[in-house]
């Protein structure tokens, strides 16, 4: 049969591609069937998608949606049930996993996936072709019949990750869509996932949500490492690249298994790669093994520098001393060390903010990469943001963009608070982690509490707008060697 995908970037900042396509696409063509893919980066190319499909025929659409791209794909998939009224429309991702029940704000969608889909599409696509109306029972999804919606049966993740097809890279380079990306010296690189779950409760990732679901024996499941440097193997002859991205979220998690890849990688891969870790599974000592393996940066998550917040609700019981350790090892080692940080997040104020500006300042990453806070439906994180009343009312914009745009409305930390210390977190951070003593220490200290003013205080409109401080500070205070510290 022939299968078309659908993603959107309409709301997202990213432009990389979905594993969870990837492997659907690469399983599904094990089994003969024909995938293709569509992108909507923009609304002007809705007539494009309409005419791919009256020119391709498929027999189903099929969508990955994440939160922020829901009300979009809906749009879109109800502009499309209204042309191609015979297509059957299939709806799969993390957002409807979790949230199954929104194929009742859906109704141009046929059938939703309540998990992982390699084996349960594929059966779900077996049980459509025979025309019996049998896969409206098929395990693994819900399923719309007229006015009745289905909910047939969860099915067990999936198990044996060395028994799946190679993800297909293939089908998202062939929409001008990289499977990687340049970083800003102009190297390229291709990303590899090796890690389905994490077994740590962070309230505003859906993997604690997800484990409450489908139980926490064996949520975590991996590659062997054997498998794993095929993979890398096998794509590398395809595909340019200057350095691997490995991007589970915590690529030390098992140690056995790390040394395990790391010294199969040594040996067989001749190109440096980067990876993520959290802090408490690693050591100085691993840092090292990394470094010898080829690692050239690692980037960890801080998210918050209240340290009392960090711990009691994002649940991340690392303290600054320890995180200040684990930056040391891996400068120590010789590699390049980023720091996850995020803003906007449920009850921040201002001050709480400058905390984890003078503790980048501490840390000194070589790269910050800043996200403004999503709340993902199913989530703790979400549940007390509602229960706060920090949630937006209505309909998500149509143009709101993850990531990049203040969602929760605080009003002791508004929108214009976020998107100023958005702007200018590179200067408040060179500023604080400045040494410089006499005049110019002295100077440097004034500027970081002038910006350290949100635009909600009174104060703001006097001090800001005649000095103009951002632009002082920039032209004052960075060099060459700062230019290296920018937001991802």
């Amino acid at each position: 049969m022939r299968i078309l995908f659908i993603k959107s970037t309409l709301n997202s900042s990213s432009a990389r591609a979905d594993f969870g396509i990837a492997s659907l696409s690469a399983m599904l063509k094990k089994h003969g069937h024909t995938v293709d893919l569509f992108v909507v980066r923009s609304l002007d190319t809705i007539p494009v998608l309409e005419y791919r499909i009256a020119l391709t025929k498929p027999d189903i659409i099929a969508f990955s949606v994440y939160a922020s791209l829901f009300q979009g794909i809906v749009r879109i998939s109800n502009r499309l049930k209204k042309r191609f009224p015979n297509i059957l429309q299939v709806m799969g991702g993390v957002h409807v996993v979790l949230n199954p029940q929104d194929i009742l704000k859906a109704p141009s969608i046929d059938a939703v996936c309540t998990g992982e889909g390699e084996y349960a599409f594929v059966e779900f696509i077996k049980r459509y072709k025979r025309k019996d109306g049998s896969h409206l029972k098929t395990d693994g999804f819900w399923t719309r019949q007229g006015r009745v919606i289905r909910k047939n049966p969860n099915i067990p993740f999936v198990r044996d990750m060395d028994a799946l097809p190679f993800p297909d890279r293939e089908l998202f380079l062939r929409q001008e869509m990289s499977y990687g990306g340049f970083y800003s010296n102009g190297k390229m690189y291709l990303d590899f996932l090796f890690t389905r779950g994490c077994p740590f409760p962070c309230p505003y990732c859906s993997n604690h949500a997800l484990r409450k679901i489908y139980g926490a024996e064996r949520y975590v499941r991996r590659m062997s490492p054997r498998h794993a440097i095929d993979w890398v193997k096998h794509d590398l002859a395809r595909y340019a690249c200057d350095r691997v991205c490995i991007i589970d979220d915590t690529f030390t998690l098992d140690t056995k298994w790390t040394e395990e890849f790391l010294a199969l990688y040594k040996k067989e891969v001749p190109v440096p790669f980067t990876c993520l870790l959290r802090v408490g599974t690693f050591t100085a000592s691993m840092v090292k093994k990394l470094k010898q393996a080829g690692c050239v940066r690692v980037t960890i998550g801080v998210e918050s520098g209240d340290e009392q917040y960090r711990k009691d609700i994002l649940k991340r019981p690392m303290t600054d001393r320890e995180l200040l350790e684990a930056f040391g090892w891996v400068k120590d080692a010789g590699i390049s060390a980023g720091a996850f940080v995020m803003i906007g997040l449920p009850g921040e104020t201002p001050r709480m903010w400058l905390k984890t500006i003078r503790l980048l300042g501490k840390l000194k990453p070589n790269k910050i990469v800043l996200n403004i806070y999503y709340a993902y439906p199913g989530t703790v994180l979400h549940a007390l943001a509602d229960s706060m009343g920090f949630l937006p009312h209505g309909k998500q914009r149509a143009d709101y963009i993850e990531g990049i745009e203040p969602y929760l409305r605080m009003p002791q930390f508004g929108w214009n608070d976020i998107r100023y210390y958005t702007d200018h977190l590179t200067d408040m951070v060179l500023l604080s982690a400045s040494t410089a003593g006499g005049i110019s220490g002295l100077y440097k200290k004034v500027l970081f509490f002038l910006l350290s003013i949100p635009p909600r205080s009174k104060w703001f409109p006097i001090i800001h707008a005649p000095t103009r401080i951002y632009d002082k500070a920039s032209r004052m205070f960075h060099s060459e060697k700062d230019v290296r510290l920018r937001m991802e």
